[in-house]
Order: C-alpha cells, then structure tokens, then sequence
C-alpha cells in the first residue's frame, strides 16, 4: 500500500502543478505547492525527482521526476481511461 500511495502522491503533485517562468527560467519548470506528507517529499528529494525552493513553499519536478509521472501515467493506464471529456458529450447530445 505504501508504494501505491508515493506513486498516487507523484502523479497527484504532477496534476496540481503549474509551468512556472520568471526571468531566471525562461523555459518553465513544473511547480507544485507543498501540502503532501514529509516523509514523501523527502524521499523524492532523495531520489532527485523533484527539490523544493528556498521557502519549502513549492515543489519542483526534475526531468527524472517527470519520466517517473510519464511512467505511472502508463501503469495507471490514466491517459486512455480518464479523458473524460473527450469520451462524453455533457449536454450536447439528445437523451
């Protein structure tokens, strides 16, 4: 259950995240607030999937850290079971 609940945890902080720019990262980078259990985020820390800035109020993914996502997205078989909106047409069809 534990790994299910790091692995849900990573892929819940990559569906909150944000492409966060500012004149020093003209590209972008992933960023999620804080708020999930300690212990977690230190062990992604550890393993180098994301780092938290200065003020311990972001989280930020690291390219291993997104791979980590895109390979769960698979397990979890999110991508194809989970496009909601594309499958149903809320209130565009006649019942």
């Amino acid at each position: 259950m534990e790994t299910q609940i790091r692995e849900l945890t990573l892929l819940l902080i990559y569906l909150t995240a944000w492409n966060e720019k500012n004149r020093f990262i003209k590209d972008g980078i992933l960023t999620s607030w804080t708020g999930y259990e300690r212990y977690i985020i230190q062990s992604f820390e550890d393993e180098e999937l994301l780092w938290r800035s200065g003020n311990n109020k972001k989280l930020h993914l690291t390219s291993d850290g997104i791979d980590e996502v895109e390979r769960l997205l698979e397990k979890y078989d999110f991508i194809k079971r989970n496009k909601i909106a594309d499958d149903y047409n809320f209130g565009d069809e006649n019942d």
